[in-house]
């Protein structure tokens, strides 16, 4: 997640449920972008905990090199290896590889499950545990967004939306994310008598708590199906694509997908339901979604209002709007079925690891307190230096990156 001070709260939340909301266990956390001491690796851990941000880190360093090294020791610790996992999709391969190679016992993948064969099919043969996984979960912060939420009386818009840039790879799911929100302006028009507050670009993003406090403060907010319409296998596959970009720099995201995407890889459907669902539904506002699976949670008409992907239903999602009492009935129905989801229950996912991890461990000898707390204050000394050259590192490229041109950014890519 990089330096503390540039965590986003909503990922936070779910990085470090374990540590946050699994007491009774000591914890040690670790950033997969710093120096792991090799007195931390020799130690007998009872489970080792990998998410998604550190899979990031073994997707963007690969399996070999002096970052992957310093891990070797997983491959023959006694510990439960548990990984929580996203963006299955990227880099398949290389994941796939890690959870054999590396002797991880449970996987959470977010994908659906019709989709592991093709996604870790390794890991499947290997024995290891592949369970369900989601983007978010629900936790005490995410229940206590309703104090977020303000009366629908008094909420100042009516529909709001944020989205990111257009994606770089060419995923048709997450073009639709990025134009959704100008399509439904333009489909409305200029005198749909709404109070609207829709952005898009790296520009128009909200984070932290005001994010909150922004979707809390309108009746409905936009959405679509989050994930990747390809399979990106390897680094080889995502460098090419790159490449034929920057070879190519006014090609749409159709032409690059049919002349870089081999045709076995494209018309895929990896999706989940997305943080943003579990928040909007936890500060009582309305979804407008176009239709999609959403982790087999949410229906349409009964849990969002469906929106088609070109908007050509505009006037029936506006005139739905219109129906105050229509709305807190689909308002309440997709809190309550989300908070009923025991998959989807921080404590209950906790639980149920933890009680694993204690089965695994069996009789064998756990180090006693006070050689976790010497270990811990040891690494946490000798981390102090990392932690600081992180920052600054950090907080140089977020003030470069906006600066460079996209095709700099491009070829940057290639070098990784």
């Amino acid at each position: 997640m990089g330096p503390p001070h540039t965590w986003l709260k909503g990922v936070a939340d779910v990085e470090l449920m374990f540590p946050t909301y699994g007491a009774g266990s000591r914890y040690l956390v670790h950033s997969g972008r710093l120096p792991l001491p090799r007195d931390v690796a020799a130690f007998p851990f009872s489970a080792v905990i990998m998410t998604s941000t550190f899979m990031d880190r073994v997707v963007e360093n690969g399996l070999s090199g002096n970052w992957g090294r310093q891990y070797d020791f997983l491959k023959t610790s006694g510990a439960r290896k548990i990984v929580f996992p996203q963006d299955d999709y990227w880099q398949c391969e290389v994941r796939d590889q890690f959870y054999v190679d590396w002797g991880i016992d449970e996987v959470y993948p977010v994908c659906p499950p019709q989709s592991w064969p093709e996604l870790i099919p390794r890991c499947l043969k290997s024995g290891a545990r592949v369970a369900q996984g989601y983007t978010t979960y629900v936790t005490p912060y995410m229940r206590s967004l309703s104090l977020r939420s303000r009366p629908w009386a008094e909420r100042d818009f009516d529909v709001v939306y944020r989205a990111s840039r257009t994606p770089t790879a060419p995923n048709r799911l997450g073009m639709v994310k990025s134009v959704i929100g100008d399509r439904f302006v333009q489909a409305l028009g200029p005198n749909a008598g709404l109070k609207l507050d829709i952005g898009g670009g790296s520009g128009a993003m909200i984070v932290g708590s005001a994010w909150h406090d922004f979707v809390g403060n309108s009746c409905a907010i936009l959405g679509s199906n989050s994930g990747s319409s390809i399979r990106l296998r390897n680094a080889t596959v995502a460098r090419n694509i790159v490449e034929y970009q920057l070879r190519h720099p006014g090609a749409g995201i159709e032409q690059v997908e049919r002349d870089a995407v081999p045709q076995e890889d494209r018309g895929k459907s990896y999706t989940a339901i997305s943080p943003r669902n579990v928040e909007a539904a936890m500060l009582n506002t309305l979804q407008i979604l176009v239709p999609g699976a959403y982790s087999g949670i949410l229906q349409p008409y009964e849990h969002y209002i469906p929106l088609d992907e070109d908007c050509a239903n505009v006037r029936q999602v506006v005139e739905a709007l219109q129906d105050e009492a229509y709305c807190r009935r689909v308002i309440d129905a997709c809190r309550e079925r989300i908070l009923a989801d025991t998959e989807l229950n921080v404590e209950c996912l906790i639980r149920d690891v933890l009680g694993r991890i204690r089965t695994h461990a069996g009789h064998a000898a756990v180090p006693g307190g006070a050689a976790f707390d010497a270990m811990t204050a040891r690494y946490e000394s000798r981390i102090r230096f990392s932690q600081a050259k992180s920052r600054y590192l950090t907080g140089f490229k977020n003030m470069v990156r906006p600066l460079l041109p996209d095709r700099l950014k491009l070829w940057l890519r290639t070098l990784r």
